[in-house]
Parts: C-alpha cells; structure tokens; sequence
C-alpha cells in the first residue's frame, strides 16, 4: 500500500491539475494539437 504522505502526494498532483484545467477552458484558452494529445475534452 501507500503511505500517508504518498497518498496526500497523488492527491495534491490530482486536484493541481483538474484546477488547472477548469481555469484553462473556463477561459477559453485554446490548445494546439500537440498540447491535447492523450486527452478527452
């Protein structure tokens, strides 16, 4: 298993980038081919 710390880690990485995402296209910043690779909008 994880470690506490491990788990807090994973969580803070996680929730960094869904803010980050959510300020991105609530902002209607536009990405380039490149950028969005491996991802579903």
């Amino acid at each position: 298993g994880l470690s506490d710390e491990e788990i807090l880690s994973v969580n803070l990485v996680t929730s960094y980038f869904n803010f980050v995402n959510r300020i991105a296209l609530g902002l209607g910043v536009e990405f380039n081919e490149e950028e969005i690779k491996g991802y579903k909008y």
